[in-house]
């Protein structure tokens, strides 16, 4: 059969259109994904260069007066003065790595403020002012990108976090070195720092502040005030030192004693308690109760508001009592540890307490 004239070239036209139409279609696609890619870059270059602006703007203008025009500044500078590298005993002990040293535990000497709840950039100021104190802290402000904002903000409030802030960029965050030191073992109850080397870098939650947007990695140095407070009074009633920081923190991230964004649950404090042997109950928030607790051996922890020892929640052990107050020890400050402290300074900063005995 013969086939119209006109046949083929309406097929090629119709051809050609799709194919024009196709192109046309895979052109738009294309400038679509190329001003995505244009505005994730655009994005990525705004978060990158968020914090150095904050680090930039921190050191904006003059330096910070001498100690003569800035009272405050002097007090931490001359408190920073009298900070020592530790010595212990624990080189004897067998498998001690000294790259894993633990903090020392006797009073530093250093006059600890009252916790300043610091912006990022008031944070850097101070630490820039105390640059003629120690080389370390000019070495941090090489790069204070390279630290998560909270640690720095902690090293501006306490700088017996100096050595511990300083090592983070290089120093190793495997727990297997963990070794508790004979002076460690010797007293009541033993005084673990959340910021202690040995695992203070180790992974523990998330900061509930976000840079860049984002959910930022938290450490126990950050905080694991739980933990090292529960392990703290887990080692002086049972004398088991196969228990640390490390092994609190791991276990309460695995079993659900650590809320994002709000830190360690109160829970970790009654279960987690149990887990590790010992008993544990809520107590009363007044003195006498307290005090019948310690006579019956027990260590109680506190749960802590804003105040003495933190600018949010905290945790410290309360392990003995005399006619001049009661012994604590705070998981973040030497200094705070070696004050002994009232019923009416603690009262009004306390949220909760737990009784704690060794298991029968």
């Amino acid at each position: 059969m013969k086939k119209k004239d006109n046949e083929n070239p309406v097929v090629v036209v119709d051809n050609r259109e799709k194919r024009r139409i196709r192109a046309r279609k895979r052109a738009r696609k294309r400038k679509i994904v190329t001003a995505l890619a244009i505005i994730a870059a655009l994005l990525a270059g705004y978060a990158a260069g968020r914090y150095q602006y904050l680090v930039k703007e921190a050191f904006a203008g003059e330096k910070v007066a001498a100690k003569d025009q800035n009272t405050d500044v002097v007090q931490d500078t001359s408190a920073v003065e009298q900070v020592q590298e530790p010595q212990t005993e624990s080189a004897e002990l067998s498998g001690y790595d000294p790259a894993y040293e633990p903090a020392e535990l006797v009073d530093y000497g250093v006059e600890v403020q009252t916790p300043v709840d610091y912006s990022l950039y008031e944070a850097l100021k101070v630490i820039r002012s105390r640059e003629d104190v120690d080389e370390r802290y000019s070495k941090i402000l090489e790069d204070p990108s390279i630290y998560p904002q909270k640690m720095l903000i902690n090293l501006a409030n306490n700088p017996e976090e100096l050595d511990f802030v300083y090592n983070y960029p290089q120093d190793s965050s495997d727990n297997s070195h963990a070794v508790l030191s004979a002076e460690e073992l010797t007293g009541k109850c033993p005084l673990f720092l959340q910021w202690d080397r040995r695992w203070g870098y180790l992974a523990y939650g998330y900061e509930d502040e976000k840079e860049d947007g984002e959910n930022v990695d938290s450490n126990i140095a950050i905080s694991g005030c739980g933990p090292t407070a529960l392990a703290m009074v887990i080692v002086g009633l049972t004398g088991d030192t196969s228990v640390t920081p490390a092994t609190v923190a791991d276990y309460a991230m695995n079993n659900g004693h650590y809320m994002n964004g709000t830190g360690t649950a109160w829970s970790l404090m009654l279960e987690g308690a149990e887990a590790f042997g010992l008993t544990s109950e809520r107590s009363g928030i007044n003195p006498t109760t307290m005090k019948k607790e310690l006579d019956k051996g027990a260590f109680l922890i506190f749960s802590m508001q804003q105040g003495d020892f933190t600018t949010g929640g905290h945790f410290i052990v309360v392990y003995g009592y005399d006619e001049n107050g009661f012994y604590i020890n705070d998981p973040n400050c030497v200094a705070r540890s070696h004050v002994q402290w009232t019923y009416d300074q603690l009262a009004g900063q306390i949220k909760g307490v737990w009784s704690l005995k060794k298991g029968a």
